[in-house]
């Protein structure tokens, strides 16, 4: 097995790290010293968002793919994995709206919706394709040796 040679890299890929670095650093200069921000409530928020991350949201998926290790088949787990994470995700961008963050009681119209209800219908839907897919999987797998 021979291996290709690497290509060379864009000189458009600096210009793109440039341009996020400076979206970047706009947006914390503007946080850190525009007018009516406050530093530290924005600190906090990076903070708890690191920690929650480290210490709750990481170990978690870990269990979760150790889980999946141990209990599910080897042509299962992608799909459940798939479906854990995409349910996470679900559940993170939900819980502001849930939530009502942001809501005023003078405009219904910046949450008008159900969001947990939109939740558990999304979930319910993953849980269905997901389903769906193991089935799939069971009856299209080929035995070990090969034969149908």
């Amino acid at each position: 097995m021979s291996s290709l040679p690497e290509p060379a890299p864009s000189p458009w890929r600096w210009a793109f790290y440039a341009s996020g670095l400076a979206m970047g650093a706009y947006g914390v200069w503007g946080e850190l010293f525009g007018a009516g921000t406050d530093p530290r409530r924005w600190i906090t928020l990076v903070v708890v968002a690191a920690l929650g991350h480290d210490l709750v949201l990481a170990p978690l998926i870990l269990l979760c793919a150790v889980l999946c290790r141990r209990i599910l088949p080897a042509g299962g787990r992608g799909v459940v994995q798939g479906a854990g994470l995409v349910s996470l995700v679900l559940v993170l961008i939900a819980l502001p709206g849930i939530g009502r963050y942001g809501a005023r009681a003078d405009n219904s119209s910046v949450l008008p919706r159900d969001y947990g209800r939109g939740l558990v219908v999304a979930l319910v839907t993953v849980a269905a394709v997901t389903t769906v897919l193991l089935v799939v999987r069971v009856f299209t797998r080929r035995p070990a040796d090969g034969r149908r």
